[in-house]
């Protein structure tokens, strides 16, 4: 069975860089129509530019995942235009190292209403929308930190276990209306997540603990979202996939 996304409708939030970027590029040239989504516009319009300079189909939209209002606006925009919208990969997210006893509310709240509260709106919006057309693939990315509570801080790690919980959730819910819906556990992926978090001396030492030895990269978990909203990977629904190098559980 071939893995094709001709004329499909992709969603990806965070499109701006990481495994947000990395994806858009691998739905758009797997032949999708691709919007990415998210806050840095210039970064986001150079992105797209560079997708249509290789006659790729791709647009921008400017979106803040907490903003309900924002949310949407975007997605009955892009139904409108589209008049459906086939996949969400939902990579918005930002993590900040904190000990836990240190911790502000202002940093929980911050932390969680991006993580979680955005997670919620726009998978909530990009739902409504499948259901109407019987169809739909959503891939959440979340976090390897909620098995090891280690990587992000305990917000990061809170909001991330809690979009495991909405998955199966929603997986039960949306079955019905021929929706799939899986989230990816990545841990040990060059990001600038992990650039922020870890010294290059410090991957060094990281490499001594991934049993494939290599430090992932963005491509590894976009792969991954591909298959999971294929038709290949069309009876996968309600699952929490960890892609870690087999560092975690070695």
């Amino acid at each position: 069975m071939e893995i094709s996304f001709q004329d499909k409708v992709v969603l990806v939030t965070g499109a701006t860089s990481g495994i947000g970027e990395s994806t858009a590029w691998l739905y758009a040239k797997a032949g999708a129509v691709v919007f990415l989504l998210g806050r840095n516009e210039k970064k986001g319009r150079q992105i797209t530019l560079s997708m249509q300079e290789e006659g790729l189909r791709a647009e921008y939209w400017h979106l803040d995942v907490r903003d309900e209002v924002e949310v949407n606006s975007v997605v009955e925009g892009i139904f409108k235009k589209q008049h459906k919208i086939d996949v969400l990969v939902h990579c918005a997210g930002f993590g900040i190292r904190t000990v836990f006893t240190k911790l502000t509310y202002a940093d929980w709240k911050d932390q969680i209403e991006v993580n979680l509260h955005g997670t919620f709106l726009i998978a909530q919006a990009v739902a409504k929308k499948m259901m109407e057309k019987n169809y739909g693939k959503i891939v959440f990315i979340s976090s390897g930190s909620i098995i090891t509570g280690t990587g992000g801080g305990a917000p990061y790690v809170a909001a991330k276990a809690g979009q495991v919980g909405l998955t199966r959730a929603m997986a039960r819910e949306l079955a019905k209306y021929n929706i799939n819906v899986n989230v990816i556990g990545p841990r040990n992926i060059e990001t600038p997540m992990l650039s922020g978090v870890y010294s290059e001396e410090a991957k060094r030492e990281l490499l001594e603990k991934i049993p494939l030895k290599r430090i992932g990269g963005p491509d590894d978990i976009a792969g991954l979202a591909l298959f999971l909203t294929s038709d290949v990977g069309g009876y996968i629904t309600g699952q929490f996939i960890l892609v870690d190098g087999g560092r975690t559980f070695s």
